[in-house]
């Protein structure tokens, strides 16, 4: 048996049925992956499960949620001569140290299979956790000490066609590593198993007479399960607040709008930004892009946060959206700006994600067939962030980098007084260009989120939701719809 035949036919049996029976869950719209291909390595072309997956997503409308894959080979750090020397670092210059041996070894890093595919939502692993166990602990010691990392279990990009991927870091547990005794340089073990000084709780199998108990999990597994509980935490939020407005809409655009809202709060951690251009440039004097580029491989488009991905704030709303677009075709979305902010200097900041389903061409160079942008040099557009007194983040991924997939994040921020007049609106264009000639010309669906926060105490979300015309159930601040 093929697993990718397996896989067609499990998700045809949820969505539409099969061999005479009924379909078994046809609302399912997020199925989550936590395993990759043992040895299947991607090397710049899809594997038949990344395709699979990509095909599955447009054919039955759900999103996959997959893990980028563990590395669990021997990590040489030639910067310490011995284990004295690794033992006896202090927390920065170990982090520094393994960040480098990352670096050198980034090659042998690259995904697993599907991880690559561009439809799915791929989640690498965070090393974090809130257990608090010392760096040091016997044997065992914490590979990166200092600072908000990926684990370096987790396996790193870039995706098909130098797409950003994976797409978001999800907490994986700080996971503990030991020395290879023998080893000259240093190499450390990354094989270990999750426990309770660096992991994930989990629950565990039922054994006989004891009941359920409990385990420890780690690296992208783990941080795939997160990721997908906080899809259901979306879903739940607007089944809850909006009933048939969102449960009435069809299964691609359901899928989206959780993909879209998951990716729409992430961000790079800034204070680690530094120090990965100076460790991966090595101090080469790159171009703007290329840092950019070494940032992505380790954090996607950022790190989830789940509590802000379910829901508003006081002085922050957030608007979602679906539509379709035929070639050549652009739609555009449209927030009230609250009246509060005029002539205000606190930071605010203003976010934009899409998130689309493109058909693929296996065999091609650019694979997906379908391509969407966000209008920023739209005539009106540029106006209207010199009136928010906001300009395009430097914390995020370049531009033309993120056209390379199926999701769109740009954020602009600023302190200037604002200068706009009550009832202006942001206005959001999403467009459809550059299609491939061998595509039919089918509607591409996606999904969009647009929010405006500020600092202080500005009521930002009861300003706009009052100039919008949707019905909202009071009981929760929810998503608001543009």
């Amino acid at each position: 048996r093929l697993l990718v035949d397996d896989i067609v036919r499990a998700v045809r049996r949820m969505k539409v049925g099969d061999a005479g029976q009924p379909a078994s869950a046809p609302n399912v719209v997020a199925i989550n992956i936590s395993f990759c291909v043992h040895g299947v390595f991607f090397d710049g072309l899809a594997s038949p499960l990344a395709r699979c997956l990509g095909w599955l997503s447009v054919e039955y409308g759900v999103v996959f949620v997959v893990s980028a894959g563990n590395c669990l080979e021997p990590l040489e750090v030639d910067h310490f001569e011995d284990d004295a020397a690794f033992a006896a670092a202090d927390d920065l210059t170990r982090t520094d140290a393994i960040l480098n041996a990352v670096r050198q070894h980034q090659l042998h890093q690259v995904l697993l299979s599907p991880a690559e595919s561009v439809n799915a939502l791929t989640v690498g692993a965070l090393h974090w956790d809130q257990l608090g166990a010392p760096s040091a602990l016997g044997a065992s010691f914490d590979p990166l000490p200092a600072g908000v990392l990926p684990s370096i279990i987790s396996r790193i990009g870039h995706g098909i066609n130098r797409s950003i991927k994976p797409d978001i870091l999800a907490p994986g547990g700080k996971l503990r590593v030991t020395l290879l005794p023998t080893a000259r340089p240093a190499a450390i073990n990354r094989a270990g198993r999750a426990s309770r000084f660096g992991g994930l709780l989990v629950a565990g199998p039922i054994n006989d007479g004891i009941g359920a108990q409990t385990g420890w999990s780690g690296a992208t597994s783990g941080a795939t399960a997160l990721t997908t509980r906080a899809l259901h935490l979306v879903h739940d939020a607007l089944e809850a607040a909006y009933g048939d407005q969102f449960t009435g809409l069809n299964s691609h655009h359901r899928a989206l709008l959780l993909k879209t809202l998951a990716l729409h709060r992430a961000m790079w951690p800034v204070s680690e930004e530094e120090r990965i251009e100076r460790i991966f440039g090595q101090g080469q004097d790159r171009h703007y892009q290329k840092k950019r580029a070494d940032i992505a491989r380790l954090f996607g488009f950022g790190v989830l946060d789940t509590d802000a991905t379910a829901s508003c704030a006081f002085s922050r709303a957030t608007g979602w959206g679906v539509g379709s677009l035929l070639p050549d075709q652009g739609q555009s979305f449209r927030m009230p700006l609250p009246e509060s902010l005029i002539g205000q200097r606190e930071h605010r900041t203003l976010t934009a994600t899409v998130c689309w389903l493109s058909p693929v061409l296996p065999g091609r160079a650019t694979y997906r067939t379908t391509k969407l942008r966000i209008d920023e040099g739209e005539v009106g557009f540029e106006p209207m962030l010199a009136g928010l007194g906001a300009k395009l983040s430097s914390h995020q991924n370049d531009g033309r980098h993120t056209q390379r997939g199926t999701v769109l994040h740009r954020r602009w921020e600023g302190q200037r007084a604002c200068e706009f007049d009550d009832g202006d609106e942001i206005e959001l264009k999403v467009s459809r260009i550059g299609d491939d000639p061998e595509e039919t010309g089918a509607a591409a669906l996606f999904a969009v989120a647009l929010s405006l926060e500020a600092g202080g105490d500005l009521p930002i979300y009861d300003q706009v939701l009052q100039h919008i015309d949707v019905e909202i159930r009071p009981r929760v601040r929810p998503q608001v719809r543009v």
